[in-house]
């Protein structure tokens, strides 16, 4: 009876080794690109998604983050996710690769908070166009990771600040890109173009008075020392991608689908994250002895309507209508 009793112990020790090591053998471990350091809200949002991933597939699939830029540069790091070097991560879209991946800069695409889900939703409209212009790079779209909303910092106070016809008497550093300059130049604004390094520099130096291209955390943590006003325009979108390889994507079998749930609600939980953002660090300018200027709800919807009306048809040919109608649709214009 000791035997039998010691043979089945034996047979069940060597049954679970097996599940043990067959399940070890057989996970998948994913490398995760993260674009922000490790401290950061959505840094830590990745953490959290990596550990749902890891208990809802009992172990199969492990995601190892490597935040702040380890893996290199968004424009390398979209390479590697669709050469397969890198499996997935947190990218901001390159243009290189085709102009349509930077449509999400389109002025007042979203006129408030509450438009982000309508918008950048995972079954959006205008989230579908990145789903196919992605597919054709061998690249899996899981979600718009959404960072807050863009103003301007300045050391002067521009004049009539949300009216759009009037002169604003300061010159202000834009983003390298069309839509930012075109945006500028109907806000009257005079701008320039300037290495995002240089900025501090050249408004310490008198070189330019402020800036467009940072949510309320950056015009903080970097220009809080300089700036004097922050202007809470809300007019683009600071965001950017959970993005996969295909082969990877494909590698995961029955538990890739898991993998994108996980992170299409990850990439949802960052809608309300980026209002809260916004929020606490005007809160921390003002503290800081900055004046924050907050158009009315009349004045942020002039400024939408103005932006639609004459910005959006001058960048029908460098986006195409496709996106445009996409947006409409899901504010529910058309």
């Amino acid at each position: 009876m000791r035997d039998i009793k010691k043979y089945f112990a034996a047979v069940a020790v060597s049954a679970l080794l097996f599940v043990f090591l067959a399940s070890s053998a057989f996970a998948i471990t994913i490398k995760f690109a993260g674009h922000y350091p490790e401290e950061h809200p959505s840094t830590k949002l990745l953490y959290k998604a990596a550990a749902e991933v890891e208990q809802k597939t009992d172990g199969r699939v492990k995601i190892k983050i490597y935040p702040a830029d380890q893996l290199g540069d968004y424009t390398l790091l979209f390479q590697d996710i669709m050469r397969g070097s890198v499996d997935m991560g947190q990218v901001n879209l390159p243009s290189e690769y085709d102009i349509r991946l930077e449509s999400h800069c389109i002025p007042y695409i979203v006129k408030d908070y509450a438009d982000i889900p309508k918008v950048f939703s995972y079954d959006s409209n205008f989230s579908n166009v990145f789903k196919k212009i992605l597919d054709e790079k061998n690249i899996e779209f899981f979600g718009f990771n959404v960072i807050g909303l863009i103003g301007l910092g300045s050391k002067v106070e521009p004049k009539d600040p949300f009216n759009p016809n009037v002169d604003k008497g300061i010159l202000i550093r834009v983003p390298p890109m069309k839509v930012f300059q075109l945006s500028g130049k109907e806000m009257h604004f005079r701008t320039t173009t300037i290495n995002w390094a240089d900025i501090y520099s050249a408004m310490q130096t008198g070189v330019c008075d402020g800036w467009i291209g940072g949510t309320p955390d950056v015009n903080y943590l970097t220009f809080k020392d300089i700036q004097k006003y922050y202007v809470a325009y809300n007019s683009f979108v600071e965001c950017n991608a959970f993005i996969m390889g295909k082969d990877i994507y494909k590698k995961l079998g029955a538990d890739a689908q898991i993998v994108r749930d996980v992170f299409k609600q990850t990439a949802a939980a960052s809608f309300a994250l980026a209002e809260k953002q916004d929020n606490f660090y005007m809160e921390k300018m003002e503290e800081a002895g900055l004046t924050i200027l907050r158009p009315t709800p009349e004045q942020s919807k002039a400024m939408a309507d103005f932006m639609h009306q004459k910005i959006w048809p001058q960048l029908y040919s460098l986006y195409g209508e496709e996106i445009f109608n996409a947006v409409r649709k899901d504010l529910g214009e058309i």
